[in-house]
Order: structure tokens, then C-alpha cells, then sequence
């Protein structure tokens, strides 16, 4: 995957590798930078009450929102470090929205989906927590596509046992 992927990233025109491209262009912006900085924007948004009518004064949070987005969608492999800030970001206990929380599960599930990657499929099975039926519906439909997409690879074992953990979640009979 590493290979192909590499081989793939100078020509290839499709929109993935086209991102990849352009994100190459900013070095120093990783997953746990976005994230703070738009745990930040969310923070100076909460104590901006000038202008409140005003569209504009959330497209900050927004742009980064969308960064975040592509940067998740097109990091392969991630690393302990990226997989520990999503993990926190789309925590049911985290302070997020829930349409960003939602946003970056799709972005795990897009990434999933052009590579395989463990730490992808923990973080979708983690996200799946019983309490949010979007986030639920997201994650599920993540790790239902990710197991299709890579049927013939093996399953490691601690993935298997949190996929047959997640039957004793409450809720998990409705889904």
C-alpha cells in the first residue's frame, strides 16, 4: 500500500492525490495542530459577542474544520500521535460539535477506504460508542465498509476483539 501509494502521489489525478499535493505544500500543520487550533477558534467564537449576526466571523472555524478534513482523509499511515488527537476529538465527552465530530469520522472512513490502516479501524470502532445515533450510524457504516473493502486481509486480533466488544454496548441490538 505504502509503495503504491508513493508511486501514485507525483501523477495521479485523482482528487485524493491532488490533496495529498497540496497539503504537502504545508509542512508543519499535522492533525494535533488542527485540532487545537480549532478547539481554539471554537473558544474565541464562545466569548465573541460582537457581531453575532455576522456570517463571516465563523469561517475561521470552518477553513480549519475543512483542513482538518483533508489532512485526516489523505494521512497514511497515521501515527500513535494522530490517532490519539482524532480519538479525543471524537470523544462523546469531548467539547466538539457534533456535525465536526461526524466530519472527521468520515474523514477516518474516506482514509480507510483508499488504504488500509489499523489504527483507522480502532478509531472508527472506538467512535462507536451507543450514545449518538449520527456519530453511531458514521462509525458503523465505517467499519462495516472498511471490513468489506479488506475481507481478505487478516484481522489482527485486538481489532477482532474490540469488533466483539462493541455487542456489549447498550443500544447495539437497534443497529
Amino acid at each position: 500500500d505504502r509503495l503504491a501509494r508513493k508511486a501514485n502521489i507525483p501523477e495521479n489525478p485523482s482528487l485524493y492525490y491532488s490533496t495529498l499535493r497540496t497539503l504537502s505544500t504545508r509542512g508543519s500543520e499535522s492533525i494535533a495542530s488542527l485540532t487545537a487550533a480549532y478547539r481554539a477558534e471554537l473558544q474565541r467564537l464562545d466569548m465573541d459577542f460582537e457581531s453575532i449576526a455576522d456570517p463571516a466571523r465563523s469561517r475561521a472555524a470552518e477553513d480549519l474544520l475543512n483542513s482538518l478534513f483533508d489532512r485526516i482523509w489523505v494521512t497514511h499511515p497515521l501515527s500513535a500521535a494522530d490517532a490519539a488527537a482524532i480519538a479525543t476529538f471524537t470523544a462523546p465527552d469531548s467539547a466538539m460539535p457534533l456535525h465536526a465530530r461526524g466530519l472527521v469520522i468520515s474523514a477516518v472512513t474516506l482514509g480507510q477506504l483508499e488504504f488500509y490502516d489499523s489504527r483507522r479501524l480502532a478509531l472508527l470502532i472506538g467512535a462507536y460508542t451507543g450514545t449518538d445515533p449520527d456519530t453511531d450510524a458514521r462509525a458503523l457504516a465505517g467499519v462495516a465498509a472498511s471490513m468489506y473493502r479488506y475481507r481478505y486481509r487478516p484481522v489482527p486480533r485486538d481489532i477482532a476483539n474490540r469488533l466483539a466488544a462493541m455487542k456489549e454496548i447498550p443500544g447495539w441490538p437497534r443497529h
